[in-house]
């Protein structure tokens, strides 16, 4: 079990005021000390070294001071301010989920559909769903309100590269605003969201996403491409999750929602209650479409 670094300086801390604590009461001159500690260990010595006994008394002074301006303030305010972060984390989760789901729906025939079993949302994005994402065509359009972009249908590359754009823009306001109250995990799940390779695949812009794309001339290029620059740009790709590649960033993104559900029930007990609520919405014929975004492999857009 990994124990966060601020904790324990925390806990050193707490120990050394303890051990400072223990050696004022022992040298203590005050007569209802010395009489209720009548014991051989809190026996005063003749002799006090006046050096180490200003170093005791200024450590547990400033402790008590680091207490009180520091530790105890941080607590009173980091509680509504993890909280309010958690609820701005369940935004980014939901929409995530909330899509991944309507791909699942959009690859499954009514009958598979039916068939889903799974109470969270996020269980049903197992390897059942990693077999058929396989088949998920970018060119198809998107499930939106929102069907047409100057003119022309929302496809899922369009919808995608705006919602990963999105997500990456609001992780990055979370931290600035909510960055001095947050805990380790709060904190590497942030990070991690900022610099997450299955986000940075779909805008062109994260870190560690590899940086060479071969064009359809068959030469391979430098250049940090958007999941939708790359469709626009080329005359019919294969299915993105059919690379190997592909499909190991989208699974580590999925394992992120994981750890940013897990912060999520942690701050708020009563999203547990509610685990399956995209699965059952789902379950309407109206909301999602079955077999919408089946890609044919192969075959050439006209």
């Amino acid at each position: 079990m990994n124990i966060p670094i601020r904790k324990i300086i925390n806990i050193f801390l707490l120990l050394l005021f303890a051990i400072c604590a223990g050696l004022i009461i022992k040298w203590s001159s005050v007569p209802f000390i010395t009489e209720a500690l009548a014991c051989e260990i809190f026996r005063k010595p003749e002799n006090i070294d006046e050096v180490l006994l200003g170093i005791v008394t200024g450590y547990s002074t400033g402790y008590v001071i680091y207490v009180l301006t520091v530790l105890l303030p941080d607590y009173i305010q980091s509680k509504p301010m993890k909280k309010q972060c958690a609820i701005e984390l369940r935004e980014i989760y939901s929409k995530s989920v909330g899509t991944l789901l309507l791909m699942y729906k959009s690859v499954l025939t009514e009958k598979e559909w039916e068939n889903i079993d799974a109470v969270d949302d996020l269980d049903a994005l197992n390897s059942a769903f990693f077999e058929k994402i396989k088949k998920f065509d970018m060119y198809a359009d998107a499930y939106t309100l929102y069907h047409f972009k100057d003119g022309k249908p929302i496809m899922w590359y369009d919808y995608w590269e705006k919602l990963a754009d999105y997500i990456q823009n609001d992780i990055v306001q979370i931290f600035l605003r909510y960055h001095a109250y947050l805990d380790d995990d709060m904190t590497k799940t942030i990070v991690n969201t900022k610099n997450n390779r299955f986000l940075g695949m779909m805008t062109g812009n994260t870190i560690g996403v590899e940086q060479i794309i071969e064009g359809e001339d068959g030469y391979k290029y430098f250049d940090a491409v958007s999941v939708s620059g790359y469709f626009n740009g080329t005359h019919r790709a294969a299915p993105i999750f059919m690379d190997e590649k592909n499909l190991k960033q989208l699974k580590g993104y999925i394992d992120l929602l994981g750890e940013m559900r897990k912060i999520v029930y942690s701050m708020n007990k009563k999203e547990k209650q509610r685990p399956a609520y995209y699965l059952e919405h789902l379950q309407e014929k109206k909301i999602g479409k079955c077999a919408s975004a089946i890609a044919t492999v192969g075959c050439n857009k006209k």
